[in-house]
């Protein structure tokens, strides 16, 4: 019932999910694009209600409701079995074990090999089970033990099964172990031996490391039922295991004389219950939800449209400033700098414009001739080219005489210095400042590879 309760969030999600998408597709202005779907989407909302409807079903079906009327006897010697078991959990060690030997003083357990867990015995009434009266539980990962009144809940794993108390079977006895820990204070210590030992019991003095082992008597208690594996519990103090016992086996006593009686008593009348049966609330399928109109789908549609309508505006836009910008043949990203002229000495006027604007040649003019420019004062020298200026990364570089890594140092620069670029060779840059200095590798440098 637990593992069908957690599934009935996830059909309910599924059922109103698929109830959402009929409704809106079923309303303006979706039902205009996609009426076309309403069909496929029913068929789906169809079979979701019916998965939630059999999931709920299943769960109300998967509970039983035991009713017991015992007799004042019966119920005081469970009362009397709580007390033992609150007494059992006052012990320093309980322990559940695979192991089924018995060992003995002469031929104890060996702690070292025996495979045991804690458990904690506690009174506890878990969440799958509804009851007047807490079970008296032994819990550990993977599987567990609750008696009640008439019955026990018996885990294993993710099995658990209702069995009567009349078919759980206890036995009890003591076993021995070698404790290869320091053993409870409350188990009853039987002896101490050597762990190298002579012949007479004396501890061997060849071995310096030589350890005294605790030979402990614990009590056994060994839980089982038909159709259900064994339960072995390892309890430090023997006595209260052998009281436990004791109480448990009064209990079943109880029971079974009330059985005995109770076949000699004619049946009830068929549709009238000695007992008033357990109320419990079956689970039951909501109504679908509530659903708007789809008006977040139209405002949604409205707002990709004008985006759209925006973007191709803008794109149409754009391309006929490009259209006469290239048609007037004046770009925009024209250089505002003024270029720097030179007169050739053929009387030839020459535009040097930045390496980003292509170079313009201008007509010779017809009243000038070759005399007199050569009459004309020679002009000034024209200013040296702007050079590419790249920075030294953190660490500085040194500067070679050649392009290769063999070549002399001739100088070491730090990092973040500036410097001109002067020609490259593969992944070598000639660099410098006024002049040229040598060559850097290019990986040494900002933007190098």
């Amino acid at each position: 019932m637990r593992q069908l309760e957690t599934e009935l969030p996830k059909h309910l999600a599924a059922r109103d999910a698929a109830f959402r998408r009929v409704a809106r597709a079923s309303t303006f202005p979706l039902n205009a694009f996609i009426g076309w779907r309403l069909p496929a989407l029913r068929s789906r909302l169809a079979a979701a209600e019916r998965k939630l409807e059999e999931a709920v079903a299943r769960r109300n079906g998967s509970w039983t409701s035991l009713h017991f009327a015992f007799r004042p006897s019966t119920l005081e010697a469970f009362r009397n079995l709580a007390l033992a078991f609150r007494a059992l959990g006052t012990t320093r060690a309980i322990w559940v074990t695979t192991s089924t030997a018995e060992g003995t003083v002469a031929v104890p357990v060996l702690g070292a090999v025996l495979q045991r867990q804690a458990v904690k015995p506690a009174p506890a009434l878990p969440p799958h089970v509804e009851s007047d009266w807490p079970g008296l539980a032994f819990r550990h990962s993977g599987g567990g033990l609750e008696l009640y009144p008439g019955f026990a809940m018996v885990s294993a794993k993710a099995d658990t099964k209702a069995v009567s108390l009349l078919d759980v079977r206890l036995d009890t006895t003591s076993t021995v172990v070698a404790e290869n820990i320091d053993p409870p204070a409350d188990a009853t210590l039987v002896t101490r031996v050597w762990e190298k030992a002579n012949k007479d019991g004396s501890p061997d003095r060849r071995y310096a490391n030589n350890r005294s082992i605790a030979i402990v008597r614990y009590g056994l208690v060994r839980f089982s039922a038909p159709g259900i594996a064994a339960t072995s519990y390892l309890v430090s103090n023997p006595e209260l295991a052998h009281r436990f016992a004791t109480a448990f086996t009064e209990l079943q006593r109880c029971i079974a004389a009330e059985e005995s009686s109770l076949a000699s008593v004619p049946p009830a009348p068929r549709g009238e219950p000695r007992v008033a049966p357990f109320t419990r609330a079956p689970a039951s399928v909501p109504p679908p939800p509530s659903v708007g109109r789809a008006h977040e789908y139209t405002v949604g549609a409205l707002v990709a449209g004008a985006i759209s309508v925006w973007l191709l505006i803008m794109g149409q836009l754009g391309g006929e400033l490009q259209a006469t910008a290239s048609g007037s043949g004046a770009p925009f990203t024209q250089a505002s700098a003024p270029p720097q002229t030179a007169v050739a000495p053929t009387g030839r006027v020459e535009v040097n414009a930045s390496p980003t604007t292509p170079s313009t040649t201008l007509p010779e003019p017809t009243s000038t001739s070759v005399d007199t420019v050569a009459a004309n004062p020679p002009p000034k020298e024209a200013t040296a080219p702007e050079r590419e200026r790249i920075v030294v990364r953190a660490g500085g570089a040194n500067i070679r005489s050649a392009p290769n890594g063999s070549a002399d140092v001739l100088r070491t620069t730090s990092g973040g210095t500036r410097l001109n670029v002067f020609g490259r060779s593969g992944g070598w840059v000639r660099v410098g400042e006024a002049d040229a200095w040598g060559w850097v590798h290019s990986s040494l440098l900002e933007g190098g590879n």
